[in-house]
């Protein structure tokens, strides 16, 4: 069902980068995206057990070095939209939303200026994006609940960060020989 929403939600059209006009998707995109949406869907449910560690983050992260910023905001909206559907939708969803939006934007500012024969840079930014999302968080948070300390409420999250950052490296060290597997057998140089 998740591959359905997400599929039929990645149907209607995309910004075309080189013309700047909305065109269709093709097939092969829309099916890219719908399982990787479902892919962050089930991996977020999978290990609900454990704290902040999901592969959301770092599958974001992927799509941002492979299929671009565009293509990432879209695979995290579906994601969180249908992982919320599961977990529960509430006013912390557009903090989400907007926390995972930052850390995008900047990684795909970052990203544009690394080295990518030099996996530890991606890796080190893999982990800082699961500590600046606890951060964003805060800041969101301090302002929705209208908290008087927020510096406090950051230091008592931030054993869950580290969880969240070290997740997202250790999820980078997973994928990345099966992502750069697949990018020999396309011929593409990463």
């Amino acid at each position: 069902m998740t591959v359905r929403l997400a599929t039929v939600t990645c149907f209607f059209f995309r910004i075309n980068k080189r013309k700047g006009s909305c065109q269709k998707m093709t097939t092969k995109k829309i099916a890219q995206l719908s399982l990787l949406s479902a892919a962050c869907v089930v991996g977020r449910i999978i290990f609900q057990l454990i704290p902040n560690v999901q592969p959301m983050t770092a599958i974001f992260l992927f799509v941002v070095l492979y299929f671009g910023l565009q293509d990432a905001l879209l695979v995290m909206t579906l994601s969180l939209l249908l992982s919320n559907l599961y977990f529960g939708i509430g006013p912390w969803m557009i903090g989400q939303w907007i926390s995972f939006s930052l850390i995008l934007i900047l990684f795909w500012v970052v990203q544009t200026h690394l080295n990518r024969e030099k996996k530890w840079l991606t890796g080190s930014c893999f982990f800082l994006a699961g500590l600046f999302f606890g951060l964003f968080m805060t800041i969101f948070d301090s302002i929705l609940y209208q908290l008087t300390n927020p510096f406090v409420y950051y230091i008592q999250g931030l054993s869950f960060d580290l969880f969240h950052a070290t997740g997202n490296l250790v999820f980078f060290l997973l994928a990345l020989p099966v992502i750069e597997r697949f990018d020999r057998l396309n011929g593409r140089k990463k």
